[in-house]
């Protein structure tokens, strides 16, 4: 009796009592696994930031090679354009230097052209007053398939020191480039733009081209 009494006192009485049972057990779980879950947490945090890091190096490095290869293309791409300077116009000159004293200069003249063979080659360089007169050329008795560009020099180039000139070159099917360098012995030479059709009756003047060794 007394125990039935005992139990049924418990039951109406202590649902509040539970609930404080069970809010007590659940503190000291709290505490007991507190370590365990700061732990758990440090070691989550670490992973992430490990894994975090990790990617964000990756991509990193995949943005400084990409970059990297970027440059390289657009600077291959600079080059080719430069390899086919002339090829739409014909032959090029690119670098114009003269030596020596008036009216008996020497021009070392560096010329860029499509050559293929005898078909198709640079086979001279020129030195023309603004008027559109002939000074100087220089016939080229080869193509320079292997050799682009190619230098040669020439003279003597009756010019004054502070005259100017036109330097071009011409290819035996295509004509005179339209690519040529401006300038004078005392000033220096720099690039210039040339119609093809400039003083075009000068490829009949001698000195011509007798014949294509290779």
């Amino acid at each position: 009796m007394l125990d039935k009494s005992i139990s049924l006192k418990f039951s109406r009485g202590t649902k509040g009592g539970q609930y404080s049972i069970l809010h007590e057990i659940n503190q000291l779980v709290l505490q007991l696994f507190c370590p365990v879950n700061c732990i758990y947490n440090f070691y989550l945090y670490s992973s992430l930031s490990s894994f975090i890091m990790r990617h964000l190096l990756i991509l990193l490095s995949i943005a400084f090679f990409w970059s990297c290869a970027q440059k390289n293309q657009i600077q291959e791409g600079e080059s080719e354009q430069e390899e086919e300077v002339g090829t739409a116009e014909g032959a090029a000159v690119v670098k114009v230097e003269a030596q020596g004293n008036a009216q008996t200069y020497t021009f070392l003249v560096t010329v860029q052209s499509p050559d293929t063979g005898c078909d198709q080659y640079a086979d001279w360089w020129e030195v023309v007053s603004l008027d559109g007169d002939l000074i100087y050329r220089r016939v080229l008795l080869h193509s320079h398939v292997s050799e682009q560009p190619f230098t040669r020099s020439g003279g003597a180039v009756a010019i004054e020191a502070e005259q100017e000139v036109y330097v071009r070159a011409h290819m035996n099917n295509k004509g005179y480039g339209t690519k040529v360098m401006k300038g004078s012995p005392e000033a220096g030479f720099e690039t210039a733009e040339l119609a093809a059709d400039f003083a075009k009756d000068l490829d009949k003047q001698e000195p011509l081209p007798k014949d294509c060794d290779f």
